[in-house]
């Protein structure tokens, strides 16, 4: 489900930053699953009250360690990963919104909250 009908006040590099970097993140982790049927990644884009929201849900069997309301790369050079969710957090500050990263039930879900500008609202 998508309605990015209230993004318009999100430019498109912006707009790149954060589904890019959450698509990219969510592929990685379902093309490491053997049962195809595990390889699911939901996108949902809608609006509530002021709000914004992106969603982005993966399936994830492997639960990750968070530090910082994100969670820390797995990869063996640390040195050079980890910065999508950064980027698409400081993206969403610099909206005024932010980002909730939740690991349950053997799935991963970003979340992208995003106050809509009173210019825009409905």
């Amino acid at each position: 489900m998508a309605d990015g009908t209230q993004l318009g006040f999100v430019g498109n590099v912006d707009l790149y930053t954060m589904f890019g970097n959450a698509l990219d993140n969510a592929v990685e982790s379902v093309v490491k699953q053997e049962d195809v049927q595990k390889r699911v990644i939901q996108v949902s884009v809608f609006h509530e009250k002021n709000l914004q929201m992106i969603r982005v849900r993966n399936y994830c069997d492997e639960k990750p360690v968070f530090s910082d309301g994100l969670p820390v790369s797995t990869k063996k050079d640390r040195r050079y990963h980890g910065y999508g969710l950064k980027s698409i957090r400081y993206t969403a500050e610099k909206y005024g919104g932010g980002i909730v990263c939740q690991a349950a039930d053997n799935y991963f879900v970003l979340q992208i909250l995003l106050p809509i500008p009173e210019s825009v609202r409905e």
